[in-house]
């Protein structure tokens, strides 16, 4: 990706509607490596209100995908449970 790439996908980024602009909310879950990672990206779509939850303990993440029924759950592919890859 170039510099005018990346420029013509952050004008696109910042037209994205909100949840509330398309009149319903979006529930997403983030399986983390490290606790402070993607913080970024959660307070961006937490911006967009999205309900965003996230962890980087695994027994933690259970509790919250069983009990909340998030519709996204997006795993980091470098995560340190063996059995997530």
């Amino acid at each position: 990706m170039n510099r005018d790439d990346s420029a013509e996908l952050l004008e696109t980024i910042e037209d994205w509607p909100t949840a509330a602009e398309r009149g319903n909310t979006i529930s997403l879950f983030i399986l983390k490596s490290k606790k402070n990672a993607l913080h970024l990206v959660e307070n961006f779509l937490r911006n967009r209100k999205w309900i965003v939850g996230s962890s980087s303990d695994i027994r933690e993440a259970f509790k919250y995908i069983t009990s909340v029924h998030p519709e996204y759950i997006m795993l980091d592919a470098d995560h340190s449970y063996s059995k997530i890859k």
